[in-house]
């Protein structure tokens, strides 16, 4: 199994499992779960890529749109933007909340 033992128990996946399958839809991390931090990846990509966002090829933490002057960073859940129009950040925000709960600090101080 690709899922740990102690994930299993912990979350009593055998209980819930049918045909020797388990669905699950990852709300939030799962601590312990290797693939979290990959599966939580894939799905902001798929989610930004609908506003016209995209990590560079070379650089995945750092981010642009495709035709807005805005940049990103984004290292584990903290986000850094640089933008020249602050419409355009406030679109990315309105993308983010769209998936997330999330705070902004305009001051760029926390």
């Amino acid at each position: 199994s690709v899922i740990p033992d102690e994930i299993i128990v912990q979350y009593k996946l055998k209980d819930i499992k049918r045909n020797e399958v388990v669905y699950i839809e990852i709300r939030k991390g799962i601590p312990g779960f290797k693939q979290a931090g990959k599966l939580a990846s894939e799905r902001l990509t798929v989610h930004l890529s609908k506003f016209g966002y995209a990590p560079f090829l070379r650089i995945s933490s750092l981010w642009k749109h495709n035709t807005k002057n805005i940049m990103f960073t984004l290292v584990v859940d903290d986000f850094d933007v640089k933008f020249v129009n602050k419409a355009d950040a406030k679109h990315l925000v309105s993308a983010l909340e769209s998936l997330y709960p999330i705070t902004v600090d305009w001051s760029g101080t926390k």
